[in-house]
């Protein structure tokens, strides 16, 4: 693990909730005595970087900020709150709202900022006597903000989570570091929102997970984090709580893991995802799903191909795209660790043939060249 962050709760009581204490953004001395400092000292004395979640344009009920600005909250047409969203049409509340973020940054040293946000709604104004829609004014607010505190902080990672894909416009990408496109981990959805996420943003601007939000319900681990080879991947949790690790998960998790680093990610910023099955609809998407992630000087590649739901045909006829018909690659075929060597004009000519039986199984193509 490179990253170590507390999510949501870190201000709030223990026999409290999330959700209704955001905007008391102080660590909660009954919930952490201590506060977060043994936590930061230990995630740093393991090499790595420490952070903390926000929802930070809103405010909770039983949060203090609720009950002495309700002027900074946002309401619909009707003249209704909308969830707690703050009004960053009004500049005090945007300026607090921006000092409290870079306080948080401050005082708990973060290396590492997740943004969540959990409302949606379009506020309503009079302004020069007509009404007028909170939105555009919101969203040049909301960005200037961000603007500021990337400048104020630029060594600081800065995520956006948005309650699973609620925030993937380009204004919100353009501004953080990555984007969280989804808080559903469930195959074969899952292969859908990827191959769709990533034909909108950038592999390394998209963020997926393994581990966690009922994600191993469906489809094996190979499945699940082979999808993830072609985004930024987080993991999260992979046994029981308290347990000990099963030996083979962990012997694949380390394997995932050095593919990930030591492969894909030092082309992965600059390279070139191909879309081989461009269309998968529905939320069970059926028969094969294919990505290929490939060096932008040829290099190297891998593809993921990937049983969806209801499968008729059990082979498929993989043509890399993003290999020199030149030069010699040595292919890996992950199911089998088996290895050979072809040529690239085969590779992107004739292809593989790669077989799979049954639903929800997978396999993955490392090239090298040699």
């Amino acid at each position: 693990a490179e990253v170590f962050f507390i999510d949501a709760s870190w201000y709030a009581k223990p026999q409290g909730n999330w959700w209704s204490t955001v905007g008391n953004w102080q660590v909660d001395r009954q919930r952490f005595p201590a506060g977060l400092e043994p936590f930061r000292e230990r995630v740093k004395k393991h090499g790595m970087l420490w952070g903390l979640w926000m929802d930070a344009e809103r405010i909770g009920t039983e949060s203090g900020v609720y009950k002495d600005h309700p002027e900074w909250l946002m309401r619909d047409y009707a003249g209704h709150e909308i969830g707690g969203m703050l009004d960053l049409t009004n500049p005090d509340a945007a300026g607090w709202m921006e000092q409290q973020i870079a306080q948080v940054i401050e005082t708990n040293q973060l290396d590492f900022f997740r943004l969540d946000y959990n409302t949606h709604g379009c506020g309503r104004i009079e302004r020069n006597g007509f009404v007028e829609n909170h939105f555009w004014r919101y969203y040049d607010a909301l960005y200037a903000v961000y603007d500021r505190l990337r400048a104020r902080f630029p060594e600081v990672i800065f995520e956006s989570c948005a309650s699973g894909g609620g925030r993937t416009d380009l204004g919100m990408v353009r501004r953080f570091s990555h984007t969280w496109v989804t808080d559903w981990q469930i195959a074969p959805r899952s292969f859908m929102i990827t191959n769709g996420m990533t034909m909108a943003l950038p592999p390394e601007s998209v963020d997926r997970l393994i581990g966690g939000q009922s994600g191993h319900t469906a489809a094996e681990l190979d499945f699940q984090w082979r999808l993830l080879l072609f985004v930024r991947p987080t993991f999260g949790f992979l046994k029981p709580m308290g347990a000990d690790w099963n030996p083979l998960v962990l012997q694949r998790l380390k394997h995932w893991l050095a593919l990930y680093k030591d492969f894909v990610r030092p082309f992965q910023a600059t390279g070139r995802i191909y879309h081989h099955t461009p269309v998968a609809t529905g939320p069970e998407p059926m028969g094969w799903g294919v990505l290929e992630l490939a060096a932008e000087d040829r290099s190297r590649a891998i593809c993921g191909l990937f049983q969806l739901g209801d499968p008729e045909q059990p082979e498929y006829l993989l043509r890399f795209r993003g290999l020199d018909a030149g030069r010699r690659y040595r292919v890996t075929l992950d199911n089998r660790g088996q290895t050979f060597e072809l040529d690239g004009v085969t590779l992107m000519q004739e292809g593989v043939t790669v077989r799979l039986e049954g639903a929800l199984t997978s396999e993955l193509l490392i090239c090298d060249e040699v």
